[in-house]
């Protein structure tokens, strides 16, 4: 029967469901053979485009920026597709070759633009590779297992030092050497009293679900190990002890609940022996759970769960976990086998149907956002640090000091004339000094404090230093960026992306879309002319109405009407719609596109001088008369403008791009290999 487990808010990170992922590393030999031959099919030249080389490995990077088609190869697509792309891209680059001849690269608000854009992708893209990926691989290498583990927790007073709980830990890491009991030291001296009812033991973990300190020492462990030193955490000092190691699975199970009565067990017991019985015999274990088993929600579908489950994450699709007792039944029998547990819900008949393994991609994305919730900013602050660290970066302490000394640290900077007593002197000294980078001088540090960012910013000592360094981050972060090119070829490409695709935007500017600012008042008659036949007016309706809520009503009225009564004055008397029986039920003129009336009309046919109805409409019933009807005629062209604009402005586009296309194709001659494609294709095809 599934339950929650207890919660141990302080030690699991609040992280949800995710899958697991087991990753395989080929042989050296066959990646080094793979690579190389990925590596010659990637210079491969497809075509060329005036002084360009189109290569393999360049078309392909563009092919499979398409969301539809990330990860496929050329050669697994049909030719056809890719002759087809090959087409456009070779377009695309005639468009920049166009651009760079013009001298747009050399344009000063594009060079802005690529420099604002490579500060934005450069340090997203630095932080993803030093930080990001290195901890997603090593969380997906942990979930390839689980582990069970067992904790002594000490906690620190946080109105004094650390120091006491740390002797009481290392007090019990001596006892342990001396052979107690591991279980017996948990429930006498843990303070995390919810584990320690246990002997300490916590439920299944896997990589990202409890606090990192631990989660580091424990994958380094072997089973039966403990951790000789206390394990320092902001909850206190922790002994770790690793009881279990398995291989992380899901499985697919199903039980048949039998209730123990009166609390006879020996009964419950004898009724779960007969019925494995007939399982063994072939009976139908789902006609058996229906039958039988009183958890109802499962003995509907047969017994099933109807979720994977694995000890560390529980259900994928049920927040909650087996208990412990069936847990370990379940994982302890092979696919295909049955086995009984006691709880204290009853006698379970356990059925293992199947297992799983995961794959590093079921939850590659999962445990990016994972770490980049939990993890990353502590992790760039570090990293920073190490940085600062490294290249000698410190504090100018006398300026400092005579800094603080002409300040009201009380204050904040929404204090009226905050800085007004620094002299202009101090202001020019350096403040914060790092070899190979910028510093920060005194005065640069108050006018960023001066910003509105900065408002109400207190002037204490540690909130000036944490001004600095983010003040310094960034000139840190362009110096770790500046060879980003170099030392990694995606980078270069994605910054190549982005400045093509800049010149491409400009250049189209230039010769289609300010082009096409200035309406051609003859192409587009001409445009008119060859497709006014499309072009009609809606027809027009002007309508009377009398609204009724009772059928019987409207055909006594639809009665009056045929005998000569007169419109108008029984929509004054009867009409029901709030407002209309001072306008004697008349609408004016109507479309259908506007009016659902109208709509009806239209669709019955109607004529000048007819009357409808009653027909349903609204809940109630309408009775229409139509005043008068303007038929649908051939729009001018000036009516006909907003029609037939797009259309016109898409084909003048299309025009003015072949134009454009030929004239550069002259400039700049292209030639496709057509042998290359033939072999790369024959290739793709035997594979």
């Amino acid at each position: 029967m599934p339950m929650r487990f207890p919660q141990m808010a302080f030690l699991f990170c609040l992280c949800g469901i995710f899958l697991g992922a087991a990753v395989q590393k080929p042989s050296t030999s066959s990646s080094k053979k793979r690579a190389a031959a990925g590596s010659q099919r990637e210079q491969l030249v497809l075509a060329t485009v005036g002084p360009e080389k189109i290569t393999y490995g360049e078309l392909e990077r563009a092919y499979q920026k398409n969301i539809n088609r990330q990860g496929t190869k050329l050669t697994e697509a049909p030719r056809d597709s890719v002759e087809a792309f090959l087409q456009l891209y070779i377009n695309y680059r005639l468009k920049v070759l166009d651009a760079l001849s013009r001298g747009l690269d050399k344009d000063s608000a594009v060079l802005a633009d690529i420099r604002t854009n490579r500060r934005l992708l450069a340090e997203t893209f630095f932080f993803d590779k030093v930080l990001t990926e290195p901890a997603v691989q090593e969380l997906l290498r942990r979930r390839q297992w689980e582990l069970k583990l067992a904790i002594l927790l000490f906690s620190r007073d946080f109105a004094q030092d650390t120091l006491p709980a740390y002797q009481r830990a290392q007090r019990a890491l001596a006892l342990l050497k001396q052979g107690a009991s591991f279980e017996e030291l948990a429930r006498d001296s843990s303070d995390d009293r919810e584990t320690a009812r246990n002997g300490g033991v916590l439920p299944y973990i896997t990589g990202g679900m409890i606090l990192r300190p631990l989660e580091d020492v424990a994958y380094r462990l072997r089973p039966g190990e403990i951790y000789p030193e206390p394990i320092r955490t902001q909850h206190g000092y922790f002994v770790l002890k690793l009881l279990d190691r398995q291989p992380r699975v899901a499985v697919w199970a199903r039980h048949i609940l039998l209730p123990i009565a009166n609390g006879d067990t020996a009964a419950a017991l004898a009724k779960a022996d007969s019925l494995l019985t007939l399982l063994r015999n072939g009976a139908d274990f789902a006609e058996l759970a229906r039958q039988h088993s009183r958890d109802n929600i499962t003995a509907e579908r047969g017994g099933a769960f109807g979720s994977w489950y694995s000890r560390s994450l529980g259900f994928e699709n049920i927040p909650s976990r087996l208990l412990p007792e069936f847990e370990e039944a379940l994982f302890s029998i092979r696919d295909g086998e049955l086995t009984t547990a006691i709880t204290a819900f009853g006698v379970h008949i356990i059925r293992r149907d199947s297992t799983k393994r995961y794959t590093a991609e079921d939850e590659r994305e999962t445990l990016r956002r994972l770490y980049r919730r939990l993890y990353y900013e502590e992790d760039r602050r570090r990293f920073l640090d190490s940085v600062r660290a490294r290249l000698e970066c410190r504090w100018n302490t006398p300026v400092y000091q005579a800094l603080l000394s002409h300040l009201d640290t009380t204050k904040t900077t929404a204090d009226t004339a905050w800085a007004a007593a620094i002299p202009a002197a101090l202001r020019e000294q350096p403040l914060y000094i790092c070899a190979q980078l910028p510093g920060l001088t005194v005065g640069q540090l108050l006018d960023t404090l001066s910003t509105p960012a900065y408002r109400a910013y207190p002037l204490r000592a540690s909130s000036l230093k944490q001004a600095a360094e983010r003040a310094t981050t960034p000139a840190l972060i362009e110096y770790l960026t500046r060879d980003l090119e170099r030392q990694y070829p995606e980078f270069a490409h994605l910054m190549q992306e982005f400045r093509d695709g800049l010149l491409l935007f400009r250049v189209e500017q230039l010769e289609v879309w300010n082009k096409l600012a200035r309406f051609d008042t003859a192409a587009a008659r001409a445009y008119y002319d060859s497709t006014k036949h499309r072009y009609f007016t809606e027809p027009v309706y002007d309508l009377s109405e009398i609204y009724l809520m009772s059928d019987s009503l409207a055909r006594e009225l639809r009665h009056q009407l045929d005998s000569g009564a007169d419109f108008a004055t029984l929509a004054e008397q009867y009409t029901q719609r709030p407002g209309y029986r001072e306008k004697k039920g008349h609408w004016g003129k109507l479309t259908p596109k506007q009016s659902q009336l109208a709509a009806l009309a239209e669709q019955q046919q109607a004529k000048k001088g007819d009357i409808l109805g009653p027909l349903p409409y609204e809940n109630g019933y309408v009775i229409l008369r139509v005043n008068d009807y303007e038929p649908p005629r051939q729009k001018s062209f000036e009516e006909a403008i907003p029609d037939f604009a797009a259309a016109f402005q898409d084909q003048q586009q299309k025009l003015l791009t072949e134009r454009w296309l030929q004239q550069l194709r002259q400039r700049f001659p292209v030639r496709i290999n057509t042998a290359v494609l033939d072999r790369l294709f024959r290739s793709g095809k035997r594979h």
